[in-house]
């Protein structure tokens, strides 16, 4: 379907992408509560990204396997199952490196014109999420720690004061620093 390639006020997707998901998301939202209305079963989805060309149908189908695979497992039956909203369970569960990079890559993203707050993070996770000495070694207050940290938790809904979270930026921040350049 064409509708999903293109942004509703975009130009058409070339590329991977994570963007267009959110619409996806609630048209498979809406479209498994009814299925499970009309047929009193129990049943999920599982998504894909969306890649350009023939191939990309294949790559977004194995997405969408692995999405659903785990979701599964990890969050049950009726639900609509992404990637993006696996957290440590798609790093440990995807075995194609390319879309463990691509995912890292996504949740780095909002930070991408914020390389303090990359910085922040490597030294918040240098000193074991302990927050005085990141300040130190930062040579930042404390409180600036605080403030930051809570920029990043709003900038990708992740709060690297919380194990899962931390565990999943850490994992997208190796990922991130062992790319070429």
């Amino acid at each position: 379907m064409e509708f999903w390639a293109l942004h509703r006020d975009g130009p058409e997707l070339t590329s991977s992408s994570w963007t267009n998901l959110h619409a996806l998301k609630r048209a498979a939202t809406a479209l498994l509560a009814r299925l499970q209305c009309e047929t009193g079963c129990s049943m999920s989805i599982g998504l894909g990204r969306y890649h350009p060309g023939l191939h990309g149908l294949a790559r977004s189908y194995q997405d969408a396997r692995i999405a659903l695979s785990l979701g599964q497992r990890f969050h049950g039956q009726n639900n609509v199952h992404c990637l993006d909203e696996l957290g440590v369970a798609a790093f440990v569960g995807v075995a194609d490196d390319q879309t463990k990079t691509e995912l890292a890559a996504h949740l780095l993203s909002p930070l991408s014109d914020a390389p303090e707050l990359l910085e922040t993070l490597e030294a918040f996770f240098a000193q074991n999420c302990l927050p005085s000495p990141a300040a130190k070694q930062l040579s930042i207050h404390r409180n600036t720690l605080s403030h930051r940290l809570d920029k990043i938790t709003a900038l990708t809904g992740l709060n690297p004061r919380q194990f899962d979270d931390a565990v999943q930026i850490r994992l997208a921040l190796l990922l991130h620093n062992v790319q070429p350049r």
